[in-house]
């Protein structure tokens, strides 16, 4: 999206009608650099900030470290039979996740639309943390643990992020403590300020990067504080969302609720390899074995322009699909987005036209996802 196409504020909702919204630890902050939030999971995320552009936000994450307290929110589940639970719940074997591991779910629907998508952490042999995407999630799994032994709740933690190429230099710092080990997708806990807390190396961007878990007993401000004055040698600053949106594009990350909703299935936007089909069991699982194989969702690049989001795309003036995401990228200096196509599928390389922010229709390229570092060497930290 860019930052026309987001529903954004600059200021919490007053008394009365906050009984349902959560501010997290750092709004007053960002406040002073005068920051226009969006809504996500009933929560605030910093969109953008009058202080800095969003290509310098997005600069942060390619160059040196960009942060950003996200809207994410955690559910927590756990006692005998939490794997069991959610091996039911998610479409991939859960069995599979190791302890002090992190694994990439979807969960789904009986008819295998989306309900959302989300990072699983395994805390030990019977306690997950689920920090799940913008959706309802806790009750789906609270009603479907009727019949297990099993305890669902929401924890009040909030995350944040430390994304970029300096991101490790300065956890290193902070924790002083060995981390070659500590490896793309792994969790662990961290003492930071004579404070335990859970950090994991995953991200909304493929860059090198962590995430960091706070909970109602950490001492927020410290913490961050702490983080910041470390960073500030390496070039540490706010990102905010319009920063991240390019960023994430160009790595095919996807977006609950504009790349996909209920109405598509995992293999339809490019997650089939996350669906597991060989497993006894999990909801969704029939509709999933019985349905096309295909995707339809692919990248797009623009040399004229930046795609729409919600926009049209055309071949030989037929609409063949929608445009689910567009942004400027300053490191391929053009417009990068998604199309959903309706019916057939576009060739890789093919040429169609598509609808852009400025309101032109200009010649756009599908290409396949994630744009570049199809291995994800750089979030693993070997690029």
């Amino acid at each position: 999206m860019t930052k026309s196409d987001r529903a954004t504020v600059s200021f919490s909702p007053g008394q009365g009608w906050d009984y349902g919204f959560i501010e997290h630890p750092f709004v007053e902050e960002e406040k002073k650099k005068g920051v226009r939030y969006c809504v996500y999971n009933r929560r605030l995320m910093a969109v953008s900030f009058e202080t800095k552009t969003n290509e310098e936000g997005y600069w942060n994450l390619r160059k040196t470290a960009g942060t950003l307290h996200t809207g994410e929110h955690t559910i927590e589940i756990n006692g005998p039979d939490s794997t069991k639970l959610l091996d039911l719940i998610f479409t991939r074997n859960i069995h599979k996740t190791k302890i002090n591991k992190c694994s990439y779910q979807i969960a789904c629907y009986q008819d295998g639309g989306i309900i959302t998508d989300g990072v699983l952490l395994k805390l030990s042999d019977d306690r997950y943390w689920y920090a799940q995407a913008d959706g309802d999630l806790f009750s789906w799994i609270k009603a479907h643990s009727l019949n297990f032994d099993a305890n669902v709740f929401v924890p009040k933690n909030f995350i944040s992020q430390v994304q970029g190429p300096n991101s490790l230099k300065i956890l290193k710092e902070l924790i002083d403590v060995n981390i070659d080990e500590f490896k793309y997708y792994n969790h662990a806990e961290f003492n930071i300020c004579g404070e335990n807390i859970i950090i994991s190396r995953t991200g909304y961007t493929n860059e090198l990067g962590w995430e960091i878990y706070f909970e109602e007993h950490h001492d927020y401000h410290k913490i961050w504080n702490k983080i910041n004055e470390i960073g500030e040698k390496y070039g540490i600053g706010s990102s905010g969302l319009d920063s991240f949106e390019p960023r994430r594009i160009e790595a095919g990350i996807l977006n609950a609720g504009s790349d996909f909703n209920e109405t598509n299935n995992p293999f339809q936007i490019g997650l089939g390899t996350l669906v597991d089909l060989s497993k006894d069991n999990f909801i969704g699982k029939e509709a999933l074995l019985n349905t096309s194989k295909e995707t339809y969702l692919l990248g797009l690049q623009c040399d004229n322009g930046t795609p729409k989001w919600k926009g049209n795309v055309y071949k030989n003036s037929l609409h063949i699909g929608n445009i689910t995401c567009g942004a400027y990228s300053p490191f391929l200096m053009k417009g990068v987005g998604y199309v959903n196509f309706k019916d057939s599928i576009e060739e890789i390389n093919s040429t169609v036209q598509i609808e852009c922010i400025d309101g032109s229709l200009q010649d756009a390229v599908v290409v396949k996802l994630p744009m570049y570092d199809e291995e994800k060497k750089i979030p693993r930290g070997l690029e």
